[in-house]
Order: C-alpha cells, then sequence, then structure tokens
C-alpha cells in the first residue's frame, strides 16, 4: 500500500480532489465497509474505504467471497466516520453525509 500525497485519476491523468470524489457516492457495501464513487473527472467507479482521518482507494477482489485490497491511502484530516450495519455517514469541512446501501 502506498501512501499519497498527489491525488492524480488512474484512469484518464487528470487532478482530483478527496472532496470531489466524496461528492460523487453511488453506494455502500457494509459487509466489505467500503463506498463506491465515481471519479470527478472522468466518471469512472472508485473503490473506498473511509476511516477517521484516511481514505483507503482499491479494488474488490473475489477469492472465495468479496474482499477489499487498498492500493493507496490518503491523510484525510478532519473527515469523521460513523458505520452501521445499514449506512456509513462522514463529515468532511462541515459537510455531512449519509450513504446507505440504496443509494446510488
Amino acid at each position: 500500500m502506498k501512501h499519497r500525497e498527489d491525488q492524480i485519476c488512474k484512469h484518464c491523468g487528470r487532478p482530483w480532489t478527496l472532496l470531489g470524489i466524496l461528492e460523487n457516492v453511488e453506494s455502500y457495501w457494509p459487509e466489505l465497509d467500503v463506498i463506491r464513487c465515481l471519479a470527478p473527472c472522468c466518471g469512472v467507479p472508485e473503490t473506498l474505504k473511509l476511516e477517521n482521518g484516511l481514505i483507503r482507494r482499491g479494488y474488490v477482489y473475489a477469492a472465495g467471497e468479496p474482499h477489499f485490497s487498498d492500493m493507496e491511502h490518503y491523510q484525510v484530516p478532519g473527515l469523521t466516520v460513523v458505520k452501521s450495519p445499514e449506512s456509513l455517514k462522514y463529515s468532511l469541512h462541515q459537510k455531512e453525509v449519509t450513504v446507505t446501501k440504496q443509494t446510488g
């Protein structure tokens, strides 16, 4: 896993912001504790795992059952995350968002 300071889309090469990708949340997968977002620059799906102060970017793969593998992580001061079996709530820069399994 690589710690990243830059925020460059792996698909189109353009810069994006963490806040920008979080504004494009599509759904929450509570079994893996990941959210699916669309890259703000090109709309390609991204899989993220949110933790307090940290975003992990990676992918889901199946090895008998689904798993999340994180490839990069980004420090996000001020990001707070509250999880439940049905939803994930995060807040950043005084904006609070709740993502449910049905979102998207």
